[in-house]
Formats: C-alpha cells, structure tokens, sequence
C-alpha cells in the first residue's frame, strides 16, 4: 500500500468522529477546602482542621467522540480554590498558639477526562466522566490570626497580603483525580457535578495540604448536528460502537 492511499484512508476513517468534535465553554461554583495535617517540627501543633469557602471556575472543553457512547473532553480553566485551615498547640496557659488561615488559591488547569454518555447524540443523555486534571497555581492570598502566649506575655497578631508562585510558600503544581455526573440535553447543554481531589502535597515540610473541591457547573456543547433530534439512522454520527 502506498503511502499517500494509507493517507486518504486514515483521512476516511477519522472524518466521521471529527465532524462530531463539539466544543464550548463551562461555568461552575462549589466549596473548596483541604485535606488538613498541621506540621510537627520546628513546632509539633497538637490539632488541626479545615473547613470550606466558596470556589468556581470558568472556562471551555472539547468533546471528542470515542464512538457512540464514550467520549474524550479537554478544556482549559481559571479555577478558585481554597480553604480554611486551623492549627494549635497548648502545654500550659503561658506556653501555647492557635492559628486560623484563610487561604485563596488561583489555578491554570487543563482537565482530561473519559466521559460515557448513556444516550446518542440527538437525544437527553446522562454523563459520567472520570478523568485528571494538571493545575498550576498563579495567584494566591491569604489572612492569618494567629495569638496564644509565651513566658514573655501574650500575642495577638494578624495580616493578609498576597504571595506569587515564585516566593515559594506554596508548591505551584498540583494533579487532581476528577470525578463528574451530569445530564446533557439533546441541544448540546449540560448540568453536572462534580469533585475534585488533589494528589499532590501543596506545603513544604512537615505539614500536609491537599485540595478538594465539590461543585456544580453548566455548559453547552456545540458543533456540527448537536443542535438536532431525529432517528438514529439519520444522526449525523456514524462513528462506530
């Protein structure tokens, strides 16, 4: 087989699919907080706990068909994330300290994911989507309290500012596992939820922080024949099972 007929066959074979790669942008909003440990040297905290603060991300995918049911989506998002952490320590009424944080985080992100949609195009379907998603941080900012007391007399001292990537509080990169579910109607828009956990260790030393994040976000595909509702035979999609 010559080269340039394995060419117009690959072109052949690939075309049905690529007629069929929608694209669109996404919104969400959710909670964000960490999976929590204080750090245990220079200073050994005692007790530590996260809650969560509001989060979202804003942004746009595009939806491969596989074949019929199983696609591939890729997008790129501005995401906010974060939390609230709290630490402490007490040995005696003259030697302890309690810490709140208030941190917001920023992220560039690239989510690849699998989806299985239940349905054909044309057609309401539910979503499922499992996938990861690679993250860099670009922008954080944070408020402390932080007061407790020492032989030399009480504290009580608090700030707020903001940090870049390069000053190093923080580890810049991060990989989450992405877990989705949703419904998507016949016209290419879709609702689903969706959590979020980061594997990556985002302090340095001793303490552990890691995101998670749980939302909900809407969207809407478009692309060539996602906008019609007729007989499977006359879908545009001829991809195969």
């Amino acid at each position: 087989m010559s080269l340039r007929l394995a060419i117009v066959l690959l072109c052949f074979a690939i075309a049905p699919a690529h007629s069929q790669i929608g694209f669109g942008p996404e919104i969400g909003v959710g909670l964000s907080t960490f999976r929590f440990a204080p750090a245990t040297y220079p200073v050994f905290y005692t007790s530590g706990s996260a809650s969560a603060i509001v989060s979202g991300k804003i942004g746009g995918l595009i939806d491969v068909p596989l074949n019929r049911h199983i696609f591939f989506q890729a997008g790129a998002y501005l995401s906010a994330k974060g939390g609230e952490r709290r630490f402490s320590f007490y040995d005696s009424d003259t030697v302890n300290e309690s810490v709140k944080q208030t941190l917001h985080f920023t992220y560039a992100e690239a989510p690849l994911t699998v989806v299985v949609k239940t349905s054909e195009q044309g057609y309401g379907r539910f979503i499922f989507g499992l996938g990861a998603v690679p993250a860099y941080m670009i922008r954080g900012s944070y408020k402390i309290q932080d007061k407790g007391a020492t032989p030399a007399g009480p504290f009580d001292v608090s700030s707020s500012g903001i940090f870049a990537t390069n000053q190093d509080v923080f580890n810049s990169f991060d990989i989450g596992v992405l877990l989705s579910a949703g419904y998507e109607i016949p016209g290419g828009m879709f609702v689903r939820t969706y959590f979020q956990s980061g594997t990556s260790n985002l302090s340095r030393g001793t303490e552990l922080t890691k995101n998670r994040m749980f939302g909900v976000s809407a969207g809407y595909i478009m692309g060539k024949g996602r906008s019609i509702k007729r007989k499977k035979g006359d879908l545009i999609d001829i991809t195969p099972d």
